[in-house]
């Protein structure tokens, strides 16, 4: 079964174009990095945190984040899509 959209055609065990793959996921990046920042800022400002406190905050929420991001793409024991 292919799937047309304009001139991309694909099927699904194709890889797409590398370019396509760059952009799809900075366009993810983008928008999961606004909320990652946006609701600890609100949530810090709202409960009258100071400017240190909140890069704190933000800081540690990106890092974990981060790391459950890279604990997914392993696969260890039934966690992960490794």
């Amino acid at each position: 079964m292919t799937i047309q959209a304009g001139a991309f055609a694909t099927n699904p065990g194709d890889k797409p174009p590398l370019a396509l793959s760059f952009g799809l996921g900075l366009q993810l990046a983008i928008l999961v990095l606004a909320g990652i920042v946006l609701i600890p800022t609100v949530v810090v400002r709202a409960a009258g945190g100071s400017g240190t406190y909140l890069s704190w905050v933000v800081f540690a929420a990106a890092s974990v984040c981060g790391l459950t991001t890279a604990l997914q793409t392993l696969r260890i024991g039934r966690i992960g899509a490794g």
